[in-house]
């Protein structure tokens, strides 16, 4: 208990040497007193990481860019076949990439972006890759274009929660 020193004007706290506090007594009140440092850390480091993870897409994207088209169309194609498949639309390993698309159709219209769709850019990576064509400035951007609206589709498509857990891995 307090008392207030009253010639001085200050409030004198009493010795407390004869109790004897442990590591976590010690601990536990400082997280009493400063929880709310603790919450503004924590809350920092979320959005540190998810600036991080934005800064390091808009650099993989333009990574991507450099590359030739080609390069940049199986690249793309392989990160949508993953994302689509982490929000729960999985290829089996026997379906050709036409039987994917006829099979899964309806789901995967969902990902549609701005007129693009999935069985567009699997027309254009067949080509592209089985018979080593190449990219007009039109597919290429049908890619880009696509791109732009997947994560949106992802965290629809595979729920907000589920969405938090692969925003990482995507």
């Amino acid at each position: 208990e307090n008392r207030q020193d009253e010639s001085a004007g200050r409030v004198v706290v009493p010795d407390t040497e004869d109790e004897e506090t442990t590591p976590a007594q010690s601990i536990s009140r400082a997280l009493k007193q400063y929880w709310w440092v603790l919450v503004i850390i924590i809350a920092a480091v979320i959005v540190f990481l998810i600036l991080l993870r934005r800064a390091l897409r808009r650099r993989w994207l333009a990574a991507i860019d450099r590359l030739p088209r080609t390069e940049g169309v199986y690249n793309l194609y392989r990160f949508f076949l993953f994302g689509i498949g982490k929000s729960g639309c999985r290829r089996t390993s026997n379906q050709t990439l036409e039987e994917f698309w006829e099979s899964r159709e309806a789901q995967l219209r969902k990902f549609d972006t701005e007129g693009v769709d999935f069985g567009k850019l699997t027309a254009t990576y067949r080509k592209v890759y089985f018979g080593r064509q190449t990219v007009s400035e039109d597919e290429y951007a049908d890619y880009l274009t696509y791109y732009k609206g997947f994560h949106k589709h992802v965290r629809r498509e595979a729920g907000f929660w589920r969405y938090l857990i692969l925003y990482f891995r995507l």
